[in-house]
């Protein structure tokens, strides 16, 4: 007999695809190409989560039955 499990909310952490694409379009537009010509290089893109928070994200995936995450560099308005 299956087994289903109870909906839980999902974390703050995650926005919905409009939210994503508005902050990488505001990210790209503005933030991303005055770094690129301050430093007269294409600006690099990194991310840093702590193994605590990263632990959670799995969690969450897991939990998701997820097959992955992307992560998009975006900014707020």
């Amino acid at each position: 007999m299956p087994t289903t499990r109870a909906l839980k909310p999902v974390p703050v952490i995650f926005i919905d695809a409009t939210e994503v694409n508005a902050r990488v379009k505001n990210f790209n537009n503005n933030k991303r190409s005055l770094l690129t010509q301050a430093m007269n290089r294409e600006e690099t893109k990194s991310i840093w989560y702590s193994r605590k928070h990263f632990e959670e994200i799995m969690k969450e995936l897991y939990y998701l039955n997820a097959d992955g995450i992307r992560i998009y560099f975006g900014a707020y308005d």
